[in-house]
């Protein structure tokens, strides 16, 4: 018989590790965007993705927005 621990579920861990590294990313773009040197409307664009779709947001902001920074008017 299996032994079970009703302490410490990985499953739950597991959960919790994706969630809270999304988290993090969702800060760290958020944060990013707005200290970035990107035109209003970029950074009111990006801002509102990155709001609204914060797991894709952030990931595209990443792989898309970081390199248009050298782009500013």
């Amino acid at each position: 018989m299996e032994h079970y621990n009703p302490v410490f579920s990985w499953g739950l861990f597991a959960w919790q590790l994706i969630l809270l590294t999304s988290f993090f990313l969702w800060v760290y773009c958020l944060a990013n965007v707005l200290k970035a040197p990107l035109g209003k409307s970029d950074k009111m664009r990006w801002t509102l993705v990155v709001l609204l779709l914060p797991l894709l947001g952030s990931v595209l902001y990443i792989f898309m927005g970081r390199n248009n920074k050298s782009n500013t008017p």
